[in-house]
């Protein structure tokens, strides 16, 4: 009767249970499989800051993009797809937040999004102009960039024209923050922030040239001369 059914029901679930279990926990490692490989693509991707820019070492293949930018969000998997495919060649694949990098992104003169260049063992910056896809990248990195016109030494980042902007950028953003720092730290109206720190800025530049002159005198034999000659005189 029912009472039959229900026991051989019973026992049938209890038979499936094992197997559903297993599907369950195959399933489980075969998502945890796809997202670990996601993530380790994206790894091999290295996040470039201004900080960390000098300690860059040998061909670095660098994308500057910024969240918002849509041409820069579907070159996001194409560009981890480049960075896994170069993996042990001695090409490191960087990208730079723009929004966040500013100093940075000025060094460089970016003026649209992505912009892609090749930074070369010795020293020369070449810009990448062609299509957005694993394999021209890839040889882009590989040695195409040979083929390229490399930046001149006005124009480059590593020249002193390049330097000088990404310092004057810098220091203006540097000095936001402080004033925001500032402002939100001690309480104080924005106007009187900006006008201590910029009696502050005085100071020190007046301190700074105050050491560099009297270095320069401490260091210059003829003021020394000049001195003895008038110590004997009197």
């Amino acid at each position: 009767g029912s009472g039959v059914r229900a026991a051989e029901t019973a026992r049938l679930a209890a038979m499936a249970a094992p197997r559903a279990l297993t599907l369950l926990l195959l399933l489980g490692a075969a998502v945890a499989a796809a997202a670990g490989g996601g993530s380790a693509a994206q790894e091999q991707v290295v996040a470039v800051t201004d900080a960390s820019f000098g300690d860059l070492s040998g061909p670095t293949l660098l994308a500057f993009t910024a969240p918002w930018c849509g041409h820069c969000k579907r070159l996001a998997p194409t560009y981890e797809a480049v960075a896994k495919e170069l993996k042990g060649e001695g090409v490191s694949v960087g990208k730079v937040d723009c929004t966040a990098e500013r100093a940075l992104a000025a060094r460089f003169g970016i003026t649209g999004f992505p912009t892609i260049y090749f930074l070369s063992a010795d020293g020369d910056v070449v810009q990448y102009s062609g299509q957005r896809s694993v394999e021209s990248l890839a040889a882009f990195a590989r040695g195409g960039w040979r083929e390229a016109e490399a930046l001149s030494y006005w124009s480059s980042p590593m020249g002193p024209v390049g330097r000088f902007k990404g310092f004057v950028i810098g220091s203006l953003y540097g000095a936001r923050n402080l004033h925001t720092t500032v402002v939100e730290r001690y309480d104080l109206s924005p106007t009187v922030a900006a006008v201590g720190l910029a009696f502050a800025g005085l100071v020190a530049i007046f301190l700074l040239a105050l050491a560099v002159a009297w270095c320069t005198v401490g260091a210059d034999p003829n003021a020394q001369q000049h001195a003895h000659a008038h110590a004997h005189a009197e």
